[in-house]
């Protein structure tokens, strides 16, 4: 059972995911034209930060990025009628949208 952020990280990068520690939405490690990180590189990495954030490295898929603004701007209305959105995973983010 997963029940922690290392955890999470250490299964996404055997998954193949390359996995980024954050914090504050800033990379904690230098990662271009790095190669991803390997479990154990993850598990010392986490015990340095262990209350570092996740993040995928977006290399062979990509991310929508829907916001809702408190101006009004509303970027779910903006796609709403949109067909070429299929149903796939989904995150809701800390500004009430979704990736």
């Amino acid at each position: 059972m997963i029940t922690s952020l290392v955890n999470y990280a250490v299964y996404y990068a055997e998954k193949g995911f390359s996995v980024l520690p954050m914090h504050n939405k800033k990379p904690l490690i230098r990662f271009a034209d790095k190669p991803p990180l390997k479990p154990d590189e993850i598990r010392v990495l986490w015990r340095k930060h262990p209350y570092a954030n996740i993040a995928l490295r977006t290399i062979n898929f990509f991310v929508v990025d829907i916001d809702r603004h408190e101006n009004g701007a509303d970027g779910f209305e903006s796609i709403k009628d949109k067909h070429f959105f299929r149903k796939t995973l989904a995150q809701k983010t800390a500004g009430n949208g979704q990736q």
